[in-house]
């Protein structure tokens, strides 16, 4: 059998505020990592939006089709 130091029900007390602070840091982390990829995605599509553009401008002038 082996020998409690702290009792199950202390040691849950202890370990719900720190729970809960990890939990709440976790989903900020989340949502702060999904907004940073959103923004990253974002980007690239404005970048080839640009480039698509750009050489549809460049074909028209040249009198070129796409």
């Amino acid at each position: 059998m082996a020998v409690q130091l702290v009792p199950d029900s202390a040691l849950s007390l202890l370990m719900a505020p720190l729970k809960r602070f990890l939990g709440v840091n976790l989903k900020v982390i989340a949502s702060l990592t999904y907004y940073m990829m959103s923004l990253e995605i974002y980007k690239q599509v404005k970048e080839e939006g640009k480039e698509e553009k750009s050489r549809a401008a460049l074909a028209l002038s040249s009198g070129r089709k796409l």
